[in-house]
Parts: structure tokens; sequence; C-alpha cells
């Protein structure tokens, strides 16, 4: 792994690198999403501001999410680390926010911007994750695998692999994450088949994990249990929305 790497700005941890590529690919693509836009430029200026917010706002809350889940573990709160079920959760709420009390025009509804922001929003947590491995956080349990990759011992964090190899998950919630692309870029609900196709591979890739995530139940994980909850909320969510639009007069086939 490569935790820093040195350049002419000084030494960088390798992880904000990754986050910084994943930030330009995010608003590169939501650019290329709206060339078709009546109004490009007017689009651009309505949405981009909001996505900013969303960035920090689910910044902030993937720590604060972080905290919670280890309460019981260090017997107090504190913000020592970010979750992206936090992030993702807290982003999703904001960006709603923002577009509902927003007095602006914009030719996209609610829904409509909630798909058009699925693809950026992947593209950035792919970097995202590339920059977990590279920075050797999110590791998985330790494993004679030929798939095991060695990561280094962390003083800072107090963290020792003592040279044992351990699964490479965040390169295989990566592998997911492009798999979970190329099907949305197919699918008209892109959002709801992002959630859907993300809560269950992680809750699969949980099984593997082997890092310190704080704990709440016993037998599952913190991102498993939220993983079950988004993925039933998400399918009722659906099925509610399936079932208005046939009293509203559709013909299922």
């Amino acid at each position: 792994m490569i935790p820093y790497v040195h350049t002419p700005l000084g030494v960088m941890p390798t992880f904000v690198i990754f986050i910084v590529i994943g930030i330009l690919s995010l608003f590169m693509i939501m650019h290329l999403l709206l060339l078709k836009a009546m109004d490009r430029d007017r689009e651009e200026c309505f949405i981009f501001p909001k996505i900013v917010i969303c960035g920090v706002t689910g910044y902030l809350a993937a720590g604060v999410f972080d905290s919670m889940v280890k309460v019981r573990e260090l017997g107090r709160f504190k913000i020592s680390g970010v979750s992206f079920y936090g992030g993702l959760i807290g982003s999703v709420i904001c960006f709603y926010l923002l577009l509902k009390c927003s007095s602006a025009k914009t030719q996209y509804s609610i829904k409509q911007w909630y798909n058009l922001m699925t693809l950026p929003f992947l593209s950035f947590h792919f970097f995202g994750r590339l920059g977990c491995f590279f920075a050797g956080c999110c590791y998985g349990k330790a494993t004679n695998s030929f798939l095991g990759v060695r990561f280094p011992d962390s003083i800072e964090q107090g963290v020792f692999h003592h040279g044992i190899k351990c699964y490479p998950t965040q390169l295989f919630e990566a592998f997911s994450i492009l798999i979970i692309f190329a099907v949305v870029l197919f699918v008209q609900k892109k959002f709801e088949v992002y959630l859907i196709l993300y809560a269950i591979s992680r809750y699969i890739i949980e099984f593997f994990r082997g890092d310190d995530r704080g704990y709440i139940l016993k037998d599952f994980s913190p991102s498993q249990m939220v993983s079950i909850i988004l993925f039933l909320t998400v399918i009722s969510y659906m099925l509610i929305c399936k079932k208005k639009d046939c009293d509203n007069g559709c013909h299922p086939v």
C-alpha cells in the first residue's frame, strides 16, 4: 500500500488524492449528463452548489454515524473515523431538502435529479474505495487465500497486521461498484437500483471485513443492519409507487 505520496505541494495522503479525483469525476460526469439540458449553464448553477453542500454535510454525517456506533466500544462519543453509510444517508437527506426548498427554476423533478446524480456519485464512490485500499483502511479479515494482500501497520491508528495477509475488501467493493455502474446505465430507476444492489453487495462484503466498525448487535455489523433496512425500505418504496401508478390507470403486464 502507499498511504502517502510525495508531490510538489509536499507529502499528501493517498486517500485524499483519490477523494479529489473522485470529486472531479463526479462533476465531470454530471457536466456530461447535463449536455442535453435545455439550459445547461442554468442547471449547472442550480445543482453544483447543492452538490458541494451535500458533500460537506455527508462528510460530517459520516463522522457522527461512525462515532455513534462506537459509543459502546469507546465508552464515550468521539469522532475518530467516518462511515460511508452515514455519509450516504446524510447527503441524500440534505440533497432532498435543498431541492425541496429551492425556489430556483429547473427542468428536472426531484426524482430526476436523484437519477442524474447516481452515476456521478458512483464514480466518486469507486475512487473513494481505491483510496481506502492505498491508505490501508477498511481492510478484510486475515486469510491464506491467493486473494490476500499484506497491508502495512499503522502506528497512528494503532493497527498492526504483523505481515499477515488480509482480504482486500476495498477492492471487492470497488469491483462491485463497477458492476453496479454498468447495470445502472441501462435501467430507468437508477437511484433505487443503485441502493438495492449496493445494499446487497455491502451486506456480503461485510462478512470479509476485519477492521473495527463498531457494533450494535452481536451477529451483525452496523453496515449490515443498515443494508437490511435500506434494502427493505427501497423495495417497499418501489412497490408503493408501482401500486399508486396502477391505481392511476396503468396496466401492468
